[in-house]
């Protein structure tokens, strides 16, 4: 047997692998981030002029949404502002608030909220995808690893 060759392998796998394991890292990670829906927890915004918007550029949908006023803790009615999910606003997604009431303006609202942020995958089909995604891609650097070290015979190296 060839000693260059084997070491050449051996790096070549360990290589492979080292690289296969950070793109997993990687993939991994982001799966979570599109899986996890957030929340808006009392975020405080100084409402705007009657028929006035305010974008919330973080999130593309709102649900639930519950809105007081910051001062006096006193709920604002739903007919006193509209909530306009999956909105453009310069170039991005957001949520669009219209207020509809001009006796809001400038009053400072606690908005508390269930969000979709802006990496959330809406549809369940492709939701019930990611940690497939994840589980194949892992599946593929132990079949790389695997097939190099068992066609160049590494583990009757090992063996004596």
């Amino acid at each position: 047997m060839d000693v260059n060759k084997e070491m050449g392998v051996i790096i070549m796998i360990f290589v492979v692998a080292l690289v296969g394991l950070v793109l997993f890292q990687v993939v991994a990670q982001q799966s979570g981030e599109t899986l996890t829906i957030g929340a808006l927890d009392n975020e405080v915004i100084a409402a705007p002029a009657d028929g006035g918007t305010y974008y919330f550029t973080d999130y593309k949908a709102l649900s639930d949404v519950v809105i007081t006023n910051s001062t006096t803790a006193t709920a604002i009615s739903s007919g006193n502002y509209t909530v306009t999910n999956n909105v453009v606003y310069n170039g991005a997604l957001s949520v669009r608030l219209v207020v509809d009431d001009a006796e809001f303006e400038s009053v400072n609202w606690n908005v508390t909220a269930v969000a979709e942020p802006l990496t959330y995958i809406s549809e369940g089909g492709t939701r019930a995808l990611v940690p497939l995604i994840a589980i194949f891609f892992a599946l593929a650097i132990v079949v790389v690893v695997l097939s190099s070290t068992l066609r160049d015979g590494l583990l009757d190296m090992v063996k004596g």
